[in-house]
This record gives structure tokens, C-alpha cells and sequence, in this order.
């Protein structure tokens, strides 16, 4: 077998592969007398089809498993030779076949780019540092009653802060608005300020249950607002005004939903998951910065058949048919996906680093913080393999973040924890 490699850039590769010709004629001979002894054709015994027969309603099936079977066999050779890992399945294009002529084909691939320590030293990267504070964990503490609130029906003015449900009717600019009927639609939310609709929130505020009212309002223009710019009409009727009342801390029942037995309790709970919090997103604050350091300064070349690959992931667990044309918002994300990809393979190439048992328990114990039964986050650890997998390179960027830092260019910056979480929005 002759094998040559062709260099097209940064990270494209063609393998050109020849396989002698008595190879690929014998492996075709024996295919067809295969055939000859398993195919069923009306007027001949079984395993007794003459081969002259086989040749002519069958050839050009034999040459297609053969040159399957010779490219899947000499491909994982041809690559072994010249020490390649493809990023993607590669492409093959057959040049040449047939029992009279070397068997030839073409794959075409993309590599990992490679990387120097010296470029890895001129990086100019920050490293965060993050302490949680008491006034985080109180701050966590009372997200905790907002979040586990309880709404009691109360016969006064809605109030803002309130839960009111509603029915409501809508029409376009100057349209009329349809009377309330069995198909009205229900709506039950929070009026605040500073929420989707806030105009109609405002509206709201100081009517009863039982209260009926019809308004128009003009939306100003606001990115992403799906009425930006847009006139609507309102008719509502108030079924229920509802206010709040968060738990206390020190309610035993309020502690049993999170297995606590004390406030002591709750708050180490807490302070654990702070803690994991903040790890997570320092990790990816890192990461975001060395992908982005490395990839805008054009130091690394991200494989054009890894963005494609990527895309296609996206769109199918987007349930779309086709990959999507144009500057798809999908694309924009599978750009990021390449780029996260290709430097963690990059510096795993480049320091050979594996992550520590310590990395992880921590990327493990982060993971735990989800689930409110830990038991259940561990089964599903042990059970299913994309999620070890997962947490295997989470674990891993850990690792190469660490080793990165320790080499590159660094200023240290102290932030809030609150600062961290807005820096993730």
C-alpha cells in the first residue's frame, strides 16, 4: 500500500491511498465466489450460481463492499503511518477503481492545530479570585423563602409585589377587542416593575377581584421585546389578587424540604452550594478567557469540518430536519462549540495533563448541588456514561485552566460574588 499526505493549511489533510491492484483483484474474486455460494437464483442450485453469472447482476455490488472494506482496513493503517487523528470522520473520494487498475482513493480530513508553551506564556490572561461573603450567604438564604413564597387570596387593591390571575382578551392597534367568552385565556403572574409587560403590569395595579377594565397601550421600542414599537389592546377581568408569605427560616417545615434539621444546617447547605457555585463559574470565566485569548489572536486555527459537525449536532437536538442556511443563531453557537473544542484538545496535546482526583470531587460535588436528593444526582452518575463523560471534561478543563495560569502572563483581580454571577448573564 502507497500512502502520500498533502498539507492544505493550518488543519486540512488528504491521505492519498493506493492499493495494489492483484490485492484489490483478489479481495474482489473472493467476493464474488461468496456470492456464488450464498445467493439464491431461480433456475440454479443453491451455492452452485456460476460465477459468470454472479459477474453480471452483481459486480458492481461486490466492487462497492470491497472497497468499503479495503478503505475502512487501509484507512485506519494509512492514518496509524502518519500518526493522524482526524477531527471528524473523514471525507473519501475514490479516484480509481476496477480489477485492471490500483485501487485509489482520497480522504480528506481536518486535524487539530498544534500549539507552542512559548505561545501559551505569551498569553495575557486575568485570574479572578472570589470569596463568598456573609452577605452572600444571606442573600442566598432569602432568595430561598422568595423562591418557596406562599400567595393567600386577600380582598384588597392589587398591589405591586402581588400574584393576580386574570382572564384577558387582546387586540392589534385600533382592532376591537372580542368579549370575554370559554375561550378567553387565563394568565396568573407577579407585578413588579422592570418585567416583560411592564406597561400592562402598571395598568393593573389597584383593581379587585371581579374588577373589569379595557386599555391601549403603546410599547416603546426595546430590543427583543416581541411588541416593540407595536400598539395592543386590553381587556381584563380580575379573578384573584393574591400577596406573599415567605416562610421563616426556622420553620420546621420550610427546613424539611431541604432535609435540614436546623437553621445551622441550612446554612451549611447553602454555603456548599455558594462555594460550588462560585467554582463553576470561575471555571468558565477562565476558559471563556483562554478560548477567546487563543482564538482571536489567530494563534489557533479552528477545523472547518469541526464547526460543520457541530452544527449538525445543534440542529438535530433542535429537532430541525436540515442544517440551518445563513447566520442561523444556531451557527453562532456551534462556532462556540468549535472553538471550546479545539483548544481543550489543543492543550491536552500540548501538556499531556490529566485532571486530579481533587478536581474531581469538586467538578462531582458542583454536579450534586442540583439534584436535592444527592442520591439521585450519584445514580445518574453510575448509570449513564454522557454524564460521567461530562463531568470527565469538566474535570479535565479544571486541569488545563490550572496549567495554563501557571505559565501564561497573569494579573490577578479580586471580584464580588456578586460581580462574578452578573459577569455570567
Amino acid at each position: 500500500m502507497e500512502v502520500t499526505l498533502e498539507e492544505n493549511g493550518n488543519t486540512a489533510r488528504t491521505l492519498k491511498v493506493t492499493v495494489p491492484q492483484e490485492q484489490y483483484a483478489k479481495q474482489l474474486d473472493a467476493r464474488l465466489r461468496h456470492l456464488s455460494k450464498t445467493l439464491r437464483i431461480k433456475g440454479f442450485r443453491p451455492g452452485r450460481v456460476p460465477l459468470q453469472i454472479v459477474r453480471q447482476r452483481h459486480l458492481q455490488e461486490a466492487h462497492e463492499t470491497v472497497a468499503s472494506k479495503l478503505i475502512d482496513s487501509s484507512l485506519r493503517e494509512a492514518l496509524q503511518m502518519k500518526q493522524l487523528a482526524p477531527v471528524v470522520t473523514p471525507k473519501v473520494v475514490m479516484d480509481s477503481i476496477g480489477e485492471d487498475v490500483p485501487f485509489v482513493y482520497r480522504a480528506e480530513f481536518d486535524v487539530f492545530p498544534s500549539i507552542s508553551e512559548e505561545q501559551i506564556k505569551a498569553l495575557k490572561l486575568t485570574e479572578w479570585q472570589v470569596e463568598v461573603a456573609a452577605s452572600d450567604e444571606e442573600l442566598a438564604m432569602n432568595r430561598l423563602r422568595e423562591h418557596h413564597v406562599e400567595w393567600n387570596p386577600v380582598e384588597r387593591p392589587l398591589a405591586s409585589g402581588d400574584q393576580v390571575s386574570f382572564l384577558y382578551e387582546m387586540a392589534e392597534g385600533d382592532g376591537e377587542v372580542a368579549e370575554f367568552s370559554d375561550d378567553s385565556k387565563d394568565l396568573v403572574l407577579v407585578v413588579k416593575p422592570d418585567t416583560f409587560l411592564e406597561e400592562a403590569h402598571a395598568e393593573l395595579l389597584g383593581m379587585r377581584a371581579g374588577d373589569e377594565k379595557l386599555f391601549r397601550i403603546d410599547f416603546p421600542v426595546r430590543e427583543a421585546h416581541p411588541f416593540s414599537g407595536q400598539s395592543r389592546q386590553f381587556r381584563v377581568r380580575i379573578k384573584e389578587v393574591r400577596e406573599p408569605v415567605e416562610p421563616s427560616l426556622e420553620d420546621s417545615a420550610f427546613l424539611q424540604k431541604f432535609d435540614c434539621a436546623s437553621l445551622d444546617d441550612l446554612r451549611a447547605l447553602v454555603r456548599r452550594h455558594l462555594d460550588s457555585r462560585r467554582s463553576e463559574l470561575l471555571r468558565k470565566r477562565h476558559e471563556e478567557q483562554i478560548v477567546h485569548g487563543l482564538v482571536a489572536s489567530s494563534a489557533l486555527a479552528v477545523p472547518v469540518s469541526l464547526e460543520q459537525w457541530c452544527l449538525e449536532v445543534r440542529a438535530r437536538e433542535s429537532g430541525l430536519e436540515q442544517v440551518p442556511e445563513g447566520e442561523h443563531p444556531l451557527r453562532a453557537a456551534a462556532r462556540h462549540d468549535a472553538q471550546h473544542i479545539t483548544v481543550y484538545q489543543v492543550l491536552r496535546n500540548l501538556s499531556a495533563i490529566e485532571p486530579s482526583e481533587e478536581d474531581r470531587t469538586k467538578t462531582r460535588d458542583a454536579y450534586l448541588t442540583q439534584f436535592r436528593d444527592p442520591n439521585a444526582g450519584r445514580e445518574q452518575i453510575r448509570r449513564d456514561t454522557q454524564t460521567r463523560d461530562h463531568l470527565e471534561r469538566e474535570a479535565t478543563w479544571t486541569a488545563l485552566i490550572r496549567w495554563v495560569l501557571e505559565r501564561a502572563e497573569v494579573t490577578r483581580e479580586t471580584l464580588s460574588m456578586e460581580q462574578l454571577q452578573e459577569g455570567q448573564k
